[in-house]
Formats: structure tokens, C-alpha cells, sequence
């Protein structure tokens, strides 16, 4: 479904990706994982269409996506939640779903239902501003603009940052419900149980580079991964 083949990635003459190949399969949930600073969220947002790699190519079914504006990226059924949330604070919670919807406005109220299906609390939050929503209720809103576009490719950058346990829990649930429904995930987590309990595969980013990857199972069990982000 997607495929990145030796990307490279620079901000100005400070090089963030180097040589980065990886894929995603139709129907998968992928991990990226890593410490900060390691160009997981670059890789996303590349993916995206907000940067442009300096070489290397991002193909979707086998087009190039490199070379088209984000909002062309978005009407091809690729859609990202940003970290950070990246809400409008003084826009409603309808408002900011809405502003999910602009490439699909003909289904907008289908989709708005079944985005309320999965979140039953921004249907009782409709009306409210967004900045009066707790860490989780954001959450689960940005996730619910980025479905209002109705992609059938999500990106997630640190879903669980910052949420408690309990919502946390939540939030694993409903990606997986969300996959259930059809759409390929792809997500960066530093948090490494939460990854591993999601993905079927991984990938471990270090510095520009995946040193690893594989199943969660496999990945789980390197000795190296185990060390440096499960404590053990």
C-alpha cells in the first residue's frame, strides 16, 4: 500500500533521514519507534506531503506521492494526526470535525456518524470549544477530524502522549476498532509497550536510520530494544 524507498530527508543543510526504506501492507498496523529526536515524526510528515525529501521516493498503490501538495495527499485517502493534537481551541467540537471533512463533503454526514459511533462523548461535546475538552477528549477529537476525510491510510504521532493509563486504554481500543473498519494505521510511539501491543510490525528509527524491524514479537524480544525502551 505504501512504500518508501531510500528517503532522505534535510532541514535546511542538517540531514533528519538517511536512506529510510520501509513498507506498509493493506489492512497492517506499523510502529515506528524511537527516542527523540530520531526523525519519526519527519518520516510522517513526509509521508504527508509537508516536507519534501532532498532523494528517495513515498509511492501510494504504486504512485509517487513525493511531488503533490498536502491537500492532494489527503484526497487520496492519506491522512495524519499530528503530535501536539494540532486543534483549532476556539472552534467548537462539530467545527473542528467539519474542518476534517473539506475534501469529502458530500459524505460528511455519514462519516460525522460514524465518527460519533466511536466517540460517543464528542457527540455529547458537539457545541463545546475544544480547549475546554480534557487531554483525552482532544485526543480522540483529532483522531476524529483526521477519520472526517475518510482515509483509508491514518498516521498517528504519539496517539498515548501525555493521556493516562485509563485513557490510554481507550485509545489503543479504538485504533484497533478503527482498523477493524478497514484502514491501514501507521503510528509513532515512544511508547514501546503501547507500539508493540498494537502493531504487527516495527520499525526501529535511531538516528535517521531503522536499525531493526520486524513482527512486535520479534522486535520485542531484541535484547538491544529491551534495554533501551522497556527497562528491562
Amino acid at each position: 500500500m505504501l512504500e518508501v524507498d531510500a528517503l532522505n530527508v534535510s532541514y535546511g543543510e542538517i540531514q533528519v533521514l538517511w536512506d529510510i526504506s520501509l513498507k506498509v501492507d493493506q489492512g497492517e498496523i506499523v510502529a515506528l519507534i524511537g527516542s527523540n529526536g530520531a526523525g519519526k515524526t519527519t518520516l510522517l510528515k513526509t509521508v504527508a506531503g509537508l516536507l519534501k525529501p532532498t532523494s528517495g521516493s513515498v509511492s501510494y498503490f504504486n504512485e509517487r506521492l513525493d511531488k503533490l501538495p498536502p491537500h492532494k495527499i489527503v484526497e487520496k485517502g492519506i491522512a495524519l494526526v499530528p503530535e501536539g493534537r494540532g486543534l483549532f481551541p476556539h472552534m467548537t467540537v462539530y467545527e473542528n470535525l467539519l474542518m476534517g471533512a473539506y475534501t469529502q463533503r458530500q459524505n460528511s454526514k455519514e462519516t460525522l456518524n460514524w465518527v460519533y459511533e466511536i466517540f460517543p462523548i464528542l457527540k455529547e461535546r458537539a457545541s463545546q470549544q475544544a480547549s475546554t475538552l480534557s487531554g483525552g477528549e482532544q485526543q480522540m477529537l483529532a483522531i476524529g477530524r483526521s477519520l472526517m476525510s475518510n482515509p483509508k491510510f491514518l498516521m498517528l504521532d504519539e496517539p498515548s502522549q501525555g493521556l493516562g493509563p485509563k485513557v490510554v486504554l481507550k485509545i489503543l481500543d479504538t485504533i484497533k476498532q478503527i482498523n477493524n473498519r478497514g484502514v491501514t494505521i501507521m503510528l509513532v510511539e515512544q511508547s514501546v509497550p503501547f507500539a508493540l501491543e498494537l502493531a504487527n510490525r516495527v520499525y526501529v528509527i535511531e538516528n535517521g536510520k531503522i536499525i531493526y524491524s520486524g513482527r512486535s514479537e520479534e522486535v520485542g524480544s531484541l535484547e538491544d530494544v529491551k534495554k533501551a525502551y522497556l527497562g528491562i
